[in-house]
């Protein structure tokens, strides 16, 4: 029975480790920054949701007034402020006019400089790209085509890595 408890013990030790670690955007308790350079920002941090909503209403409902505009799966080459106020995006294959454009691409893009802005992004943002580490933070959404087991499921491990959770 020690024995079992230790191992819970440890299971648990080690979640709290991987939880605390992620919150720094880090792999480990032993790769935590001394002083981390985290912000938080105003306002509250939990998003709460009714039973019958999930993240794709959620995004959905925020994005309604403007879907029509949207798009997706183009690689962008540059992005222009023109001289009239109008920017101007350049894809592969188009080029788009518009107001205003919401550029949503990863930190190694922007890292990369794989798009060029015209004119160049002001300095104050270039350092912090420049100075934004690699983090591991991640959220995974797993959609299953049966419901869970009212009980839920097992999600500690005895030992850090193993795969099964036995």
């Amino acid at each position: 029975e020690l024995q079992e408890v230790e191992s819970e013990a440890l299971q648990y030790l080690q979640w709290y480790g991987r939880l605390n670690a992620m919150g720094d955007g880090s792999p480990s308790w032993f790769d935590l920054p001394l002083d981390p350079q985290f912000e938080e920002t105003p306002g509250n941090q939990a998003t709460i949701m009714n039973k019958d909503t999930n993240y794709q209403t959620f995004i959905e409902r925020l994005g309604s007034g403007v879907m029509d505009r949207v798009v997706h799966n183009e690689r962008v080459i540059a992005v222009r402020q023109l001289a009239d106020d109008t920017v101007e995006v350049e894809t592969d294959t188009t080029v788009y006019q518009c107001e205003y454009a919401v550029v949503t691409v990863s930190l190694g893009v922007l890292k990369n400089q794989l798009i060029q802005f015209i004119p160049d992004l002001p300095t104050e943002k270039t350092r912090a790209i420049e100075s934004i580490p690699f983090g591991v933070l991640t959220k995974v959404f797993l959609e299953y085509e049966e419901d869970l087991p009212e009980d839920g499921f097992y999600f500690l491990r005895t030992q850090e890595g193993e795969k099964d959770g036995k």
